[in-house]
């Protein structure tokens, strides 16, 4: 009987113990993410974003490298989407985070691109070119040259059996300064617009 018991204890306190594993795209409805948790790509929403993509204007060029893992900040963890990219005008590096991507750096939120947010068609800005419940990965860049974050876009697309991504960057709404300074002027290391990246 004291064996039943004990197995049923070790049983329950096992149970306790374990990681609530919650899907990923669940996420936005939690108002505070319960402590412990895992917030799992359980549909696989973040691996076809996975790749190297490459964008070419003239002299102008952007890579891209993103890849996946597990973000663990000692309250929950979660799988994001996480990189870096290089911008060479001219044949001059404007900016190169490509060192800082693969491996050394381990914690997913210390990399120049991350995040694993996703927005639909019908979300701002909208997307008229996206197929009924189309989702777009929601990340942040952040500028080489001052402790910005831009607001990233990526959209997938496949266009004559090519795989690619169409980007948005714009201005995101984060910056760190003293708020009793004037608000400085920013020369960023990558332009805003719209870019088509070739997937590699």
């Amino acid at each position: 009987m004291k064996k039943i018991f004990l197995f049923a204890f070790t049983l329950l306190l096992s149970n306790c113990n374990a990681q609530q594993i919650i899907n990923l795209e669940n996420k936005g409805t939690y108002r505070h993410y319960p402590l412990g948790a895992y917030f799992k790509d359980i549909n696989n929403f973040l691996n076809p974003f996975i790749g190297t993509y490459i964008y070419t204007n003239g002299n102008t060029s952007l890579k891209i490298i993103l890849d996946k893992k597990i973000k663990d900040n000692g309250k929950y963890a979660e799988d994001v989407i996480y990189g870096g990219y290089e911008y060479i005008v001219n044949g001059v590096t404007i900016a190169n985070t490509l060192p800082n991507t693969l491996p050394a750096n381990t914690y997913a939120g210390s990399y120049y691109i991350n995040g694993n947010a996703y927005l639909l068609n019908n979300s701002h800005p909208p997307c008229s070119t996206c197929t009924p419940g189309e989702k777009r990965l929601f990340i942040t860049l952040q500028d080489t040259q001052c402790i910005y974050f831009r607001r990233l876009i990526i959209k997938r697309e496949v266009v004559s059996g090519q795989e690619q991504i169409k980007i948005d960057l714009d201005l995101g709404n984060t910056v760190y300064y003293n708020s009793t300074d004037p608000e400085p002027v920013f020369n960023f290391a990558l332009p805003s617009g719209s870019y088509t990246l070739i997937k590699q």
